[in-house]
């Protein structure tokens, strides 16, 4: 008879806390920090459930002092704060822990960096970086894109068949007619 008695008042406890909590999900990812689950929508409380961001997005995944958003399935970029670095009207965002990242707006590549400031617009089919040169594709077409840490510079326009850079030079074929041309000469070095 006892035994049932405890275990009514801890079904009566759990159900408690369960029916005051007005969160459907509630952890601590930094400290004083708390990432909520609401109807299925994410946001973010401080310690004194104080709303730092209201429960609005598909997801929140916060890397440092700021995260990846996703609201009606586009992703941006957030602070803890809830101010929004990057809309959210990509359908792709990569940082991979540098300072700028690949974006993917309406199926074209393009990239911005972690203030929002759009580097390289989304116009390009791909872009393939080895360090700071990328060989992009646009309109079936080849071109290669420089990138600086403020910016990139367009150094050849995408009107080649196909590119190759190997080494100090970069092959380009257009029209069947082949072009070597030094890196040092391209990139102004």
């Amino acid at each position: 008879m006892k035994k049932s008695t405890y275990l009514s008042v801890l079904v009566i406890f759990i159900v408690g806390i369960s029916c005051n909590s007005q969160y459907q999900y509630k952890k601590e990812i930094q400290d004083g920090l708390f990432l909520t689950k609401v109807d299925g929508k994410y946001g973010l409380i401080g310690s004194n459930d104080e709303v730092l961001i209201p429960n609005e997005y598909d997801t929140l995944d916060f890397f440092g002092s700021m995260g990846y958003s996703v609201k009606n399935g586009k992703m941006g970029l957030i602070d803890r704060e809830g101010n929004i670095i990057i809309p959210n009207e990509y359908e792709y965002l990569n940082f991979d822990g540098g300072s700028r990242g690949k974006s993917i707006k309406n199926g074209k590549v393009g990239e911005i960096d972690l203030m929002g400031n759009i580097l390289i617009p989304n116009e390009y089919e791909s872009i393939d970086f080895n360090g700071n040169v990328g060989i992009s594709l646009k309109d079936g077409k080849y071109g290669m894109i420089l990138s600086y840490p403020d910016g990139s510079k367009v150094v050849l326009p995408n009107e080649y068949d196909s590119i190759k850079s190997i080494k100090m030079d970069v092959f380009t074929y257009k029209d069947g007619i082949e072009e070597i041309i030094s890196k040092g000469v391209l990139f102004g070095q």
